[in-house]
């Protein structure tokens, strides 16, 4: 880990670490004097996040950094009966790789 790597981690911790403790001590007063209304309020206003910014900034990087599905093809093994010794064969991580797979297998 760098040097600048460490003092931003550091710096990040010594300015979010006294909000999030704020944070939680509004929300325990809440809960502690049962004041649900204040609470719920305070809450609802503190993690609510407009549609505008899902659906015009989030959204859009999400779409342009979106990564295909990953697919799990699994291996199969073969014994050669004359020498005794067992090989492994591996595929291609896409639908003919699953589709080869399962027709190698002799099943």
């Amino acid at each position: 880990m760098s040097f600048v790597c460490r003092e931003a981690c550091r710096t990040a911790l010594t300015d979010t670490l006294p909000a999030v403790a704020d944070f939680l001590q509004k929300l325990h007063v809440y809960k502690s004097t049962a004041d649900v209304e204040a609470g719920s309020k305070f809450f609802t206003d503190m993690s609510s996040v407009g549609l505008e910014y899902w659906g015009t900034k989030v959204r859009d990087v999400v779409l342009k950094n979106k990564q295909p599905r990953k697919v799990f093809v699994q291996a199969n093994t073969f014994l050669d009966e004359a020498t005794g010794a067992v090989s492994i064969k591996q595929y291609e991580p896409s639908l003919e790789g699953i589709i080869q797979s399962w027709a190698e297998r002799g099943v």
